[in-house]
């Protein structure tokens, strides 16, 4: 075997943590972090976050409408980093959307909105008892209340967002003294924070010559909300105010009395779904979703309603709970802790769809998916894998970084934590899903995916929430929350990169490494150098680069002056594996740090170190009889002596060792050329070599001298064994 230099084109490719093949070049790394996954095979620097602003506790939600930026963690609510409320449970990250300028809030302990001032529940509460005061001043005009006509009055709360239920009814009779009257009607108690008007509804008299209201349906009395500052509005009953019943027939707005409460939900919806806000998951009702009118926000009709209403169950098993609804077109994506379901058309049409979509995955918890114009990606049930889901079936996509979804540590990274895996979050960001896992130990990794070439990276910032604002992506962690793929130059830089454990395609031959050829630019960051043999048996530092222009640098791999073992120190690195690891010791100036690719390795190829070499039944390339007087061994034995057996078939016609049990092979200084003479030479037709030795050795080339025979007549065949030649013409 030639002792001849080759080189290894090493390409970053992506993680892999899984055992590589054989094959090379091995194209796939054991370490990326902090590099940035677009970058196509070199090593160029990802942008990294920057903080917006810190947090008193762990950031695990977050919205941005407009200007504002929300932010939840521990059951509080916060804005701009500054806390607004507090009491909505730890239990489940908060729920969020914006819609109609405000954000609104749901959890199981309470609900509200926010307009950027002021926070109001999502739902208002109707007033407690009915309008007050009564009849007011003299009044002889058309449709004046004259005794003994009675009227019902209810009045209502209203907000940009919509109206509360009716208060409790009043009714006002006119005195008694043969005038009409005009009925001030002034509302009761403290109006609702958000609220900015109020709403009177009258009952209209019967038909059948009942001069009192009766069972009569109430309708609006004015036509535009009151403002809130106007606590009393005067009713004069007549044509002229369009204020008669007539008036009011033709303007024809009913009272509703199902503008109920927001359930206290656990889930919203990614999005609206025509003009609806859709939350899910109470307590007494995991699997249910409710729903508001279309452009009505602020109700949901029925949700206290056990019998009917705008809600719908999904499936029949409660345990099965709602995690997360993702709005597609013309349909809900519903996500359960074990399954996924969908709801085609629209909520509440009895045309509408409702049907589970795949019934053996669910998702890890309530922030575990990322919605994609390509599919959702998702993090599923028990946390242990990622998946793409096209809308009719799941495709599992993290093979490569699946040990440490499923809690085993990595030679780089800490497994997830496998009792905390509700806690997974997804997020998306152009063509990058960002997987962020809570580990066992810090520092904690958040792995990328770059979804164009299916490849791995990692991340050395760790997140409970993500949200795609288009122009920023926003990630809230355990300091408060940042702003993903923002800056360079950050001081807490981590960039690390590691080969596999390259084997050149012989994983059981030895190696001695020549040289490593590096081509970088690190923009005056130092890089420390690290090789691992082995399988990270042995690693030290082999030397540290930096630079501040295009640089190709050579570095010679042989052990360095402080190495532990003193008797390799300034020697060539022989290993049967070797795996190159790179990784920043500072901050950047603001320009990414590059490492182009590929990295070449030059190594040497040794013969594989083995107990035993067999040639098996040769003829050495002879058609006729042989002799073998000599054997020249090309051996590296210095572990030990070994034993050299060489068998044939002549005499007798039978495979026998010719060598009495063998002849020995010293012990060598280092690979050595040693002859063989043998006292007596070996005859036959068939050969057989074998080494053996109890130790190990390395044999590059073995060697025989053969004489050919032309005739061999050894008796053994008595019938045909002689030797004739064919008729001669001598002098031809």
């Amino acid at each position: 075997m030639a002792f001849a230099l080759k080189d290894l084109k090493i390409v970053p490719g992506g993680l892999n943590l899984l055992m590589p093949g054989d094959d090379p070049p091995q194209v796939e790394s054991l370490d990326l972090t902090d590099w940035w996954p677009n970058a196509a095979d070199n090593l160029e620097q990802s942008p990294e976050p920057q903080l917006i602003f810190t947090m008193p506790v762990e950031c695990d939600g977050v919205l941005k409408t407009g200007s504002r930026i929300y932010t939840s963690g521990a059951g509080n609510l916060y804005l701009g980093g500054s806390s607004i409320d507090t009491g909505y449970g730890a239990q489940y990250a908060l729920g969020m959307i914006s819609f109609q300028g405000y954000a609104w809030f749901t959890s199981r302990n309470k609900s509200t909105r926010h307009d950027g001032t002021t926070l109001s529940a999502w739902s208002m509460i109707g007033p407690p008892t009915g309008p007050g005061t009564g009849p007011g001043v003299s009044d002889y005009g058309p449709g004046s209340k004259f005794f003994p006509v009675e009227d019902s009055y209810y009045f209502t709360w209203v907000s940009p967002v919509g109206e509360s239920n009716a208060s409790g009814v009043t009714k006002f009779t006119p005195p008694n003294d043969g005038n009409g009257h005009t009925f001030a009607i002034s509302y009761v108690g403290t109006p609702p924070a958000g609220t900015t008007g109020w709403n009177i509804y009258r009952q209209v008299p019967g038909y059948k010559g009942d001069p009192t209201d009766a069972d009569t349906v109430p309708y609006l009395l004015n036509q535009s909300p009151i403002p809130i500052a106007t606590t009393s509005y005067n009713d004069s009953g007549d044509a002229v105010n369009l204020a008669d019943d007539d008036s009011l027939l033709r303007f024809g707005v009913i009272l509703e009395g199902d503008h109920d409460p927001c359930p206290l939900a656990a889930i919203v919806a990614n999005q609206t779904y025509n003009g609806r806000i859709v939350v899910a998951n109470t307590a007494q009702y995991p699997n249910r979703i409710y729903w508001t009118p279309p452009n009505e926000p602020s109700y949901f009709r029925g949700s206290q309603d056990s019998f009917g209403g705008d809600w719908v169950d999904v499936g029949t098993d409660r345990d099965d709970e709602i995690r997360a609804i993702v709005v597609r077109p013309s349909m809900l994506v519903i996500y359960r802790a074990k399954s996924i379901w969908r709801h085609q058309g629209d909520l509440g049409d009895p045309n509408a769809l409702l049907e589970p979509a795949c019934l053996d995955v669910g998702i890890a918890g309530v922030r575990a998916v990322a919605s994609t114009a390509a599919g959702d990606y998702f993090v599923g049930t028990g946390g242990d894998a990622l998946y793409r889901f096209n809308n009719d079936w799941p495709v599992k996509l993290s093979q490569k970084v699946e040990p440490l979804l499923r809690g085993f540590d990595g030679e780089n990274f800490i497994g997830q934590d496998v009792n905390q895996t509700a806690f997974a979050c997804v997020g998306h960001f152009r063509g990058r899903v960002y997987v962020s896992y809570v580990p066992k130990s810090f520092p904690a990794p958040t792995l990328i995916l770059h979804i164009e070439s299916q490849r791995w990276f990692s991340s050395s910032t760790n997140y409970h929430v993500f949200q795609d604002c288009g122009d920023q992506f926003l990630g809230g962690g355990y300091t408060g929350l940042y702003q993903v793929e923002k800056q360079l130059g950050n001081a807490s830089t981590s960039l690390r990169f590691e080969t596999q454990y390259q084997d050149c395609g012989q994983p059981d031959h030895e190696k001695t490494w020549g040289d490593l050829v590096i081509t970088h630019n690190t923009q005056g960051v130092t890089m420390n150098l690290l090789v691992r043999l082995n399988k990270n048996l042995v690693s030290f530092t082999l030397a540290t680069f930096s630079s501040t222009s295009r640089t190709v640098q050579i570095f010679p791999m042989v052990f360095p002056p402080d190495f532990v073992t003193v008797a390799l120190r300034g020697k060539p690195i022989d290993s049967l594996n070797a795996a190159i690891r790179i990784y920043s010791a500072g901050s950047t100036t603001g320009l990414p740090v590059v490492i182009e690719s590929p990295i070449l390795l030059h190594y040497y190829l040794h013969a594989r170190r083995g107990k035993t070499f067999d040639t098996g039944e040769t003829r050495h390339g002879l058609d006729q009889v042989g002799r073998i007087d000599q054997v020249e061994l090309d051996i590296d034995a210095s572990a030990g002596p070994a034993n050299l057996l060489v068998s044939s078939d002549i005499p007798g016609g039978v495979m026998t060792d010719r060598t009495s049990g063998g002849v020995a092979v010293a012990t060598t200084t280092g690979r050595q050329v040693q002859r063989i003479q043998f006292g007596t030479p070996i005859d036959g037709r068939l050969f057989r070599h074998q080494l053996s030795t109890t130790t190990t050795y390395r044999l590059y080339g073995y060697r025989v001298r053969i004489l050919p025979i032309g005739v061999y007549l050894d008796g053994t065949n008595p019938v045909a064994d002689f030797w004739y030649t064919l008729p001669l013409a001598p002098g031809t």
